[in-house]
């Protein structure tokens, strides 16, 4: 794991400008890496990193079904020290990818972004893994017994 340089990426729209502080993280899954941009601590995960881990070739295609609202395009400087601009998605957009993903290997690789990655980043998913206790309640009414 290691982690970037905070970097600050702002917006125009409707006379407001908002910038977001990112980072980048890389942690390694067997042998391939797997980039996570932190924005504002929420987690995007690097498309085409899980489109390899999963054996998914066509990263456009598999871009096209995620709604907006869990993809975008990001900046990342790569290892040359050259701009590019992959697609990221957050973190109900990784699920999605994984959980439509019929590989034996995407239950794995889930475990291990839920037990790893996400409990290493800082602010990212608060208690994303724990475990709630719901008190059992006796049903009202009648028994279908009596």
């Amino acid at each position: 794991m290691g982690l970037g340089a905070g970097r600050f990426r702002c917006h125009r729209g409707d006379h407001l400008r908002r910038c977001e502080v990112s980072t980048l993280e890389r942690f390694r899954y067997q042998a391939a890496d797997v980039r996570v941009v932190v924005l504002d601590d929420e987690p995007w995960f690097v498309l085409a990193d899980l489109a390899r881990v999963l054996e998914i070739k066509d990263v456009s295609r598999l871009a096209s079904r995620l709604d907006d609202g869990v993809r975008q395009t990001h900046p990342i400087v790569d290892s040359l020290g050259r701009t590019q601009n992959p697609t990221i998605v957050s973190e109900p957009g990784m699920y999605e990818v994984v959980i439509r993903s019929d590989k034996p290997e995407a239950a794995a690789f889930r475990r291990w972004i839920t037990s790893e990655v996400l409990p290493s980043i800082p602010g990212a998913a608060p208690g994303c893994c724990d475990r709630v206790s719901i008190p059992h309640a006796p049903p009202s009414g009648p028994s279908p017994c009596d």
